[in-house]
């Protein structure tokens, strides 16, 4: 073997490591943008929903979700996930070794959801259904002046998830509605108009 021969297999190694770490640079490159871009994504998307008082209107009927949070959220991670198979497929993986780690994260994201809504649900469910019951009964009315353990105050709104009172000293309070059903509730007096 000539020196000639030593120099060309050395310059080919070298190519080869050289192509390589090119390769995880781009991949790194990628998954950085990407990450940034989803986070901007995540944030201006809150915001708006914010500037745009869309999580207001939503709140007025009802619904204690925090939708801006939500769609910001799932955009952010939807571009996470675009940006990790842009990555995974640039590192030069065959489309099945992509479509199975896709396939996992989605499958792990959807367990997860679907534990997170569970425990979330845990307290919705028995608030949903004894608001049901206080609506049809409809013994708690607004303008009441009525106490729950140490919570006294003014009825403002008798909702299907909470009751909201308003104390002497102009503080709001929240009971959830199975709290009522669970707990002493006396009725002081109606407040007269």
């Amino acid at each position: 073997m000539t020196i000639s021969d030593s120099l060309k297999t050395l310059f080919s190694a070298t190519s080869v490591l050289h192509t390589y770490f090119l390769k995880i640079a781009v991949v790194f490159l990628i998954l950085l943008i990407g990450f940034i871009a989803a986070r901007m994504l995540g944030k201006i998307v809150r915001k708006l929903f914010v500037q745009l008082k869309i999580s207001e209107i939503i709140t007025k009927s009802d619904i204690k979700i925090g939708i801006g949070f939500i769609v910001g959220t799932s955009l952010e991670w939807g571009t996470y996930l675009v940006s990790i198979i842009i990555a995974l497929n640039e590192f030069g993986l065959s489309k099945a070794t992509v479509n199975i780690i896709v396939l996992s994260i989605i499958i792990i994201s959807v367990i997860s959801l679907i534990t997170i809504t569970l425990l979330g649900i845990n307290g919705f469910a028995p608030n949903f259904i004894a608001g049901i019951y206080i609506q049809f009964l409809n013994r708690i009315k607004k303008g009441m002046i009525i106490q729950i353990n140490s919570h006294k105050g003014e009825v403002i709104k008798v909702g299907l998830l909470e009751i909201k009172l308003k104390t002497k000293t102009d503080e709001i309070i929240f009971i959830p509605n199975s709290k009522i059903f669970s707990n002493e509730l006396v009725i002081q007096e109606h407040k007269k108009d």
